[in-house]
């Protein structure tokens, strides 16, 4: 997965996608004891991001998604809403390299 490219980025996620062959949306989270130093805040991003993953996956029908976390606890709710303007980018981007 980390060969697909260079991730998209904002301030609180890096995102990498690529086309797989099974036609079905896979979604990975990273989130590193780095910058989330409490479980309970690691969880919570994981828990966060998954859900809108469940509400948006028809969206991403045959694409890997790997997300890693770069952001801080006080900014965990801000995620999610991150997260969907940069994959419809990234979306836009990929359709114009196939």
């Amino acid at each position: 997965m980390f060969k697909a490219g260079r991730p998209r980025r904002t301030a609180l996620l890096a995102v990498t996608s690529r086309p797989n062959e099974i036609k079905i949306a896979r979604f990975a989270v990273i989130v590193p004891k780095r910058y989330l130093r409490r479980a309970v805040d690691r969880n919570r991003a994981k828990r966060l991001l998954k859900e809108w993953f469940r509400l948006n996956q028809s969206e991403f029908t045959g694409q890997d998604l790997l997300v890693r976390v770069i952001a801080r606890p006080e900014a965990l709710e801000l995620l999610p809403g991150q997260l969907h303007p940069l994959l419809a980018r990234q979306k836009k981007i990929g359709r114009a390299h196939v």
